[in-house]
């Protein structure tokens, strides 16, 4: 599997390339929670880890999710109207969706090593609801990006990632890189960690009855 970054050199000037990214992207950040926290270092170490070479057809599923996470999400939860109006304007089909979903996967990565991700959500979260949405697991390596997300009035749900699980890394062809986003595939749940702290957990597999995929 070909990875990414090789050299010194290269790696250089990656990280220069990503600090300007990152100045650039939080002088236009509405939100303060919502600028980027992570180092150029940081961010650069975790592509080196996790971005592969990936079809095309992988690449635009990872875009689309990028904008719409719903149209991905929704397919295993049953449309919503609003989404069903986005996708008519995409000229999206159930068919097509199915597609790009079965492409996202394609570009899964399996981690080598165990990584903490993080997920905003508005209200107090409750992982019993959350586990009977299927759908893929949306996190940031970002802490402050997740806390956008809680729009002031939510919790930060703390997920930690074994070394040898299946994940979707898609900064790369996001239309919001810098939000530092992983996707855990749709046959994953959360567990909660009993000796850790109220809200932290660990994304372990199950089994789906009736998977199409």
């Amino acid at each position: 599997m070909k990875k990414i970054f090789i050299n010194s050199k290269e790696s250089d000037s990656k990280e220069k390339n990503l600090k300007k990214d990152i100045e650039s992207y939080n002088m236009g950040a509405s939100k303060k929670d919502m600028k980027n926290s992570l180092s150029s270092k940081e961010i650069y170490n975790i592509d080196k880890d996790l971005i592969k070479e990936i079809p095309k057809e992988s690449k635009k599923a990872q875009e689309l999710y990028s904008k719409s996470s719903d149209i991905f999400n929704e397919y295993f939860r049953g449309y919503e109207e609003k989404t069903l109006k986005e996708m008519a304007r995409a000229n999206l089909k159930i068919e097509d969706v199915k597609n790009h979903i079965t492409n996202l996967k394609k570009s899964t990565v399996t981690t080598k090593k165990e990584y903490v991700v993080y997920r905003g959500v508005t209200g107090k979260f409750d992982v019993n609801r959350f586990n009977k949405s299927d759908g893929f697991i949306s996190t940031s390596f970002d802490k402050a990006i997740a806390k956008g997300y809680t729009r002031g009035n939510g919790e930060i749900v703390v997920i930690r990632v074994l070394k040898g699980t299946p994940v979707m890394y898609i900064r790369q062809n996001s239309i919001y890189p810098l939000h530092m986003e992983l996707l855990m595939p749709d046959d994953f749940y959360l567990k909660k960690l009993a000796s850790k702290g109220k809200n932290e957990y660990v994304v372990t597999k199950r089994k789906l009855k009736n998977s199409q995929f």
